[in-house]
């Protein structure tokens, strides 16, 4: 469980790197739009 939960924590910590680096919800937004149409 230690061992998975580290992973998640690092899995979460890549995600807000990179949400803080890119403008990520200006490029999944539309994306899920135009899915759920």
């Amino acid at each position: 469980m230690i061992i998975f939960s580290v992973g998640q924590a690092h899995k979460l910590s890549i995600k807000l790197v990179f949400v803080n680096s890119y403008p990520v919800h200006q490029v999944i937004y539309p994306f899920l739009v135009v899915l759920l149409r």
